[in-house]
């Protein structure tokens, strides 16, 4: 189930939205999830104790460019507002020893698959394809961003990288690379 943007995990007692939301099985073994597209959205601390958290992060190249045209705002508010979001990040991964780390490059090669199957320990492996990332690849009409801003952007991404890479965070391994589909280019 995904709950969507607009909700705020403030109080452990907000779980119990997404623990008794509809789903497709009634069973106990549901798996219950929601993305955290903002900082505000988690404010309640016991959510490190009740979750677990996999961690994705996407170079600055192709999320600047995207988010100045989604929201209009100029490129140095999302440069701003992207590096607070990698900032946050790594608070967070600091409070969720063991959790899992990947990079949009690594999902786009399959990469991790495996890492999140053990991590949540499911017995039946994901069914994963990369092209389920092709709609958020699209890069028609997006603002061009001035190179000193853009800089700046990656110099923040790698110095936010290079931390969560030094964390306790589970990682994909070099042999964990699955072949993508055939067909999926």
């Amino acid at each position: 189930m995904r709950v969507g943007y607009e909700h705020v995990y403030d109080h452990p007692l907000t779980f119990y939205a997404i623990a008794n939301g509809p789903h497709k099985h009634k069973t106990n073994a549901a798996i219950y999830m929601d993305e955290l597209i903002f900082n505000h959205q988690l404010r309640t601390k016991s959510a490190y104790e009740i979750c677990k958290f996999i961690y994705l992060v996407r170079p600055p190249t192709d999320v600047i460019p995207h988010l100045a045209t989604l929201t209009r705002h100029s490129p140095e508010t999302v440069v701003r507002a992207y590096l607070f979001r990698l900032r946050r990040l790594c608070e967070m991964a600091k409070k969720t020893p063991g959790a899992v780390l990947l990079t949009f490059e690594e999902l786009e090669r399959s990469k991790g698959i495996d890492t999140i199957t053990d991590y949540l320990g499911l017995k039946q492996p994901i069914w994963y394809d990369p092209r389920v990332l092709d709609p958020v690849k699209v890069k028609v009409g997006q603002i061009p961003v001035d190179t000193r801003i853009m800089e700046r952007a990656e110099e923040g991404f790698e110095r936010y990288l290079y931390f969560l890479k030094s964390l306790d965070l589970r990682r994909p391994s070099s042999t964990t690379l699955q072949e993508p589909p055939v067909g999926s280019g």
